[in-house]
């Protein structure tokens, strides 16, 4: 039997590399995003927001397979990313990568003001053919 373990996390403390299996959808926000970031706005100082779960399952220490979450989990990774160009004082703990868009961890780890100025972000044109200059 295995174990079940629900954990409330901050996401500031995501830690790990996620693995997103062929059988999920790609990534598909759009409007979401803006309404999250709202979400966010509108908490009250000293609250923390909380997103709906994201479920995963543990492949090794640091390593888990995404099973549900992927849109919000993608989304989190992207505004850490905007944040870390900005250079705010923040740490990117977790990395991802899909196993259908052999690109998607270069993609994502290598996103700009330059990539977007390129076209629409769209995660699933990221193959092992993407090319990103430093």
């Amino acid at each position: 039997m295995n174990n079940i373990n629900l954990e409330p996390k901050l996401v500031g403390s995501i830690e790990g590399e996620f693995y997103v299996p062929a059988y999920q959808r790609g990534y598909r926000w759009k409007e979401e995003v803006k309404m999250l970031l709202n979400d966010i706005q509108e908490i009250e100082e000293g609250k923390n927001y909380s997103l709906q779960p994201i479920v995963v399952r543990k492949i090794s220490d640091r390593r888990f397979e995404l099973i549900d979450g992927q849109q919000r989990l993608t989304t989190i990774f992207l505004i850490f990313r905007y944040m870390k160009q900005l250079n705010l004082p923040f740490h990117l703990n977790f990395s991802m990568e899909y196993e259908t868009r052999t690109g998607s961890k270069l993609f994502l780890e290598t996103i700009s003001a330059d990539t977007l100025d390129k076209g629409p972000l769209n995660i699933d044109y990221a193959t092992g053919h993407f090319n990103v200059s430093a």
